[in-house]
């Protein structure tokens, strides 16, 4: 069961790792000290680079009518580490100016695909919206950002954010993310979690109803799909203190059933990805 966790230290935490030959990719949006891992996880292989990208304060404040502090001032950025995270290779580099909330999976077809909220000052229609960003060459060289489209999104439907994309026993890629049918961009019980799958990464179709819904807003969904399951997990909240998360698993991927609350770990607020890793999850 997912309830049951042991816990390793490292320097970095809340990222994806992106398994690429010898080496792995980590996408880190934010700096922390801790790793989850199920009790069944082996030690990491060390002196292996990786790759690590996260959230960092942006150079300047966006020149919109936008002067207040938000996630439009940061970007996200990537270095080297050794595989184990615990120490940096080389220098930061830019990945994505004015952007969050990363996700990123290796394809069936072996590309790198990274999505996040994007933010974009010189773009007001991009603004606030998902992205994309696609490496054919194991992160080398990444396309331009561009907005995702999902076809059938009903126009009533508030903007998608918080994405997370996980490949799927199809091999299609399956897009989840938070959205209300409210229309109102008020946080109420109405911001559910969505799916849409796509053959690239770009291009997505709806899937209609909800993944996961509770008398409450759900926000940050984690999903994997791992040992035929899907499993889906998002923050638990009480009284705006973190309380470890809800969890759910699907056989589908459509319709999920609520399993045990993860109650461990609350002080972590549960806002990450999972990996699987050697037949193992993982979760950042």
């Amino acid at each position: 069961m997912l309830s049951l966790f042991t816990i390793r230290r490292f320097a970095i935490a809340m990222a994806i790792i992106i398994v690429l030959g010898s080496i792995a990719t980590y996408v880190v949006f934010q700096r922390a000290d801790s790793v989850y891992e199920s009790e069944s996880l082996s030690e990491f292989v060390p002196e292996v680079t990786s790759e690590v990208v996260q959230e960092t304060r942006a150079g300047m404040d966006c020149e919109t009518s936008r002067d207040e502090k938000g996630p439009w001032q940061l970007d996200l950025i990537r270095n080297t580490l050794s595989k184990d995270g615990t120490e940096i290779l080389d220098e930061p580099k830019l990945f994505v100016e004015r952007a969050g909330v990363p996700s990123m999976i290796k394809d069936a077809k072996g590309r790198l695909v990274a999505v996040y909220q994007w933010f974009p000052c010189e773009n007001e229609e991009a603004f606030d919206k998902v992205a994309v960003s696609i490496s054919e060459d194991d992160g080398k060289t990444w396309i331009d950002p561009q907005l995702i489209k999902i076809k059938g999104l009903p126009k009533n439907y508030v903007r998608p954010f918080d994405p997370t994309v996980v490949l799927g026993p199809d091999n299609k890629i399956h897009l989840f993310f938070t959205s209300s049918a409210s229309g109102s961009p008020i946080i109420s019980p109405e911001f559910d979690i969505f799916s849409a799958v796509s053959d690239d990464g770009i291009n997505y179709v709806f899937q209609s109803g909800t993944r996961f819904d509770l008398d409450e807003p759900v926000f940050d969904s984690s999903v994997e799909y791992w040992n035929g399951l899907w499993h889906l997990i998002t923050p638990l909240n009480k009284n705006n203190e973190s309380a470890g998360a809800y969890y759910a698993t699907s056989t589908d991927g459509i319709n999920f059933t609520r399993q045990s609350d993860i109650d461990n770990y609350k002080d972590t607020g549960w806002v990450g990805n999972f990996v699987v890793i050697d037949d193992v999850l993982r979760f950042y």
